[in-house]
């Protein structure tokens, strides 16, 4: 599987982080790296300041956090397709810690095309692109759910239009790193 959705934080820590978050003023990018017209909390954001995202930090033990930063969303906002293919990231888990009234800002994957036999009645021009990552997927969260994904997955979030979307984006690394 490319990617796994699982739910790990509950509805009152959300809640908690977003009071918290409303007292600490974040920064606005125009433009950070891959991200465009984003609100980011980041410093220090750790199981120590927001004991609520302890659960997302312990869900691989053998790895270490490397980082873990808030982001919003809000209208004309997006991350451009990349991977994480840094070679100290192991991990990544996105957590939707909330979306208000939101249109666009979906996470949009791309999936491995697997090895399919070729029927024998059936064209075939150019290269074979089995199993690569070239199938695009929408990935529909609810508030809570996290994505959880290999550094290596071509990854993006689609404009949001309407609204806005808070995540938590966590990075884990090897311990040998």
């Amino acid at each position: 599987m490319d990617y796994e959705i699982k739910q790990v934080i509950t509805s009152e820590e959300r809640a908690s982080i977003v009071k918290k978050l409303a007292k600490i003023k974040p920064v606005y990018y125009h433009q950070n790296y891959n991200l465009h017209d984003v609100k980011q909390w980041s410093g220090s954001i750790n199981g120590n300041t927001f004991p609520e995202i302890k659960g997302i930090h312990d869900l691989f033990p053998e790895l270490d956090v490397y980082s873990s930063y808030f982001l919003e969303y809000g209208v004309d906002s997006f991350t451009k397709q990349h991977t994480d293919d840094d070679k100290q990231i192991a991990k990544t888990i996105v957590t939707l810690i909330q979306s208000t009234n939101l249109k666009g800002g979906e996470t949009i994957v791309l999936k491995t095309y697997k090895n399919k036999p070729r029927p024998s009645w059936a064209k075939r021009k150019g290269d074979a692109w089995y199993n690569k990552k070239i199938i695009p997927e929408v990935v529909y969260m609810e508030d809570g759910e996290s994505i959880i994904y290999d550094h290596a997955l071509p990854h993006s979030v689609s404009q949001v239009t309407q609204g806005t979307r808070l995540v938590l984006v966590t990075w884990l690394t090897n311990r040998d790193k």
